[in-house]
């Protein structure tokens, strides 16, 4: 995001390079595949790592921000998820104290 940041600065002086203009086109695109949900039907998260899941109960959609794959079944705070819509990966943890 750093990086993001010079590009950007770079890109609003009165003159951007137009290496400067495809590299922060560049970097928004892969935050905006880092950020997409992803739907269960197109790929599956490796087991047991933590994701924000996006599931169907009792006819709502809902999400939750700490759901897991274990031997093929979805799992939150410990309840059985059956009905899973899509998922994202958890965000990266601030940087700094």
């Amino acid at each position: 995001m750093k990086d993001l940041d010079t590009i950007e600065d770079r890109v609003h002086c009165s003159n951007p390079s137009l290496e400067d203009v495809v590299a922060l086109i560049a970097e928004l695109r892969k935050l905006r595949e880092e950020s997409r949900w992803i739907p269960v039907t197109e790929r599956l998260p490796e087991e047991m790592a933590g994701v924000i899941l996006a599931f169907v109960y009792q006819g709502n959609r809902n999400v939750t921000g700490d759901a897991y794959m274990n031997r093929g079944s979805w799992w939150s705070f410990g309840i059985e998820i059956t009905d899973p819509i899509a998922w994202r990966p958890l965000p990266k943890a601030p940087e700094g104290g």
